[in-house]
């Protein structure tokens, strides 16, 4: 039995070798080649996982529901990312690095499961998030930046100085 990916279709195929065609032979090559990136682009553990399956998207399958999960625990991983976003502050005595590492894991893993939010948004998050402490600085920022063009690494060194 031979199997063929057409598109998002897998069509199985029973033929013998010498009922291949070129066509057959494409898919096989194509495959093959598919597989073999899949397999060096990965772990041994995630190697193990993976390992009987026959064709580059019964493989590419089990990683992406491995990794991204099924569309509801994508709704829910996003759920999740987003209260924390909605959520964020800066802690008592948290350096502002160490907080735009915390707020860009948050950011990354939004984007990672394809909610974006606009960098205009970002920064103004960023600067209602600040103590009380800096209460000067948010102003200072917002005069000086136009916040719909500002970047975020932009808005990290206007908080350093």
């Amino acid at each position: 039995m031979v199997t063929f990916i057409k598109k998002d279709l897998v069509q199985r195929v029973s033929k013998t070798e010498a009922e291949w065609n070129t066509e057959d032979y494409k898919f096989i090559s194509l495959n093959a080649k598919a597989k073999v990136n899949l397999n060096c682009d990965i772990s041994p553990s995630e190697y193990n996982r993976v390992s009987t399956c026959t064709t580059a998207k019964e493989i590419w399958d089990k990683l992406h529901i491995t990794y991204e999960g099924t569309s509801h625990v994508k709704e829910s991983k996003i759920d999740i990312l987003m209260h924390q976003y909605e959520l964020f502050r800066m802690n008592e005595n948290e350096s502002i690095s160490t907080m735009f590492m915390r707020f860009t894991s948050i950011i990354n893993g939004l984007k990672h499961l394809g909610r974006t939010i606009t960098n205009s948004d970002l920064a103004r998050k960023i600067l209602r998030s600040l103590p009380k402490k800096s209460d000067a600085k948010a102003p200072a920022v917002k005069e000086a930046h136009n916040l719909n063009t500002l970047e975020l690494d932009e808005l990290l060194s206007s908080l350093l100085t």
